[in-house]
């Protein structure tokens, strides 16, 4: 959609005997999906020999604000015979439109952005349909070296709509500062089944386990009582 694009009409003149002249053809769609870059939507081939076939092409641009959806250029044809007779024709083209997917993600909230081996931080963030086209199918994956990979199902977009991630991740591996990041991968399909990904990085940090030392404090009137009770045993 939006895009300007070459059409070559192929055409035979099927007749063995005689030739056909002044043609002209005549291209149109149902709204006007479809206009010339320049010039007029009328061609003109002066002849075609009988069992020849002739070529012709014009530049046209597609509507920006077509659907995803296949467009019915019709060709009109008009010529004369040999002996001034008038033919006409009509001719479908089928041309397949495609809008272009566009997403955009709100901040991404990765809390904490350090955590423990063992421990978990939640990513959070939005997705949203800025295209005209519905998206299909959109998964979220993220991964990264001290994680355990996780992925998120969304589902289906509709245009303008917005869809919502909420996943957690578990620390796995102590990261450094080489890769101490993690990367949110967006898969998702267009209505002709396309797909397409976006991919940020975003950082998150794993450390090893911190253990703490106890020390054992036993009261001092515990052991008083403990030594008063061995040295002190009463005589039987």
């Amino acid at each position: 959609a939006g895009e300007t694009f070459t059409i070559t009409l192929h055409m035979e003149n099927m007749s063995k005997k005689t030739a056909v002249s002044n043609i002209k053809l005549t291209l149109s769609t149902a709204d006007n999906e479809f206009v010339p870059v320049s010039g007029s939507n009328t061609l003109y081939i002066e002849k075609i020999g009988s069992g020849e076939t002739a070529d012709i092409s014009v530049e046209m641009q597609a509507k920006t604000n077509l659907d995803s959806k296949t467009y019915i250029l019709t060709v009109a044809s008009e010529y004369e015979d040999r002996y001034n007779a008038v033919y006409t024709d009509t001719a479908n083209v089928s041309i397949s439109v495609v809008q272009e997917a566009r997403i955009s993600v709100t901040e991404v909230e990765v809390s904490p952005e350090t955590i423990e081996v063992g421990d978990e931080s939640n990513v959070m963030f939005s997705i949203n349909n800025q295209g005209r086209t519905e998206l299909y199918n959109v998964n979220v994956t993220v991964s990264g070296a001290g994680i355990k990979e996780n992925v998120d199902f969304v589902g289906n977009i509709p245009s303008g709509g917005t869809g919502y991630v909420d996943v957690y991740v578990m620390g796995e591996n102590v990261t450094t500062e080489e890769n101490g990041f993690i990367t949110v991968t967006i898969a998702y399909e267009d209505a002709e089944g396309n797909v397409g990904e976006y991919t940020e990085e975003y950082t998150l940090s794993v450390e090893e386990v911190q253990v703490e030392e106890i020390e054992d404090i036993i009261p001092e009137d515990f052991v008083e009582k403990k030594q008063a009770y061995i040295y002190n045993v009463p005589n039987k």
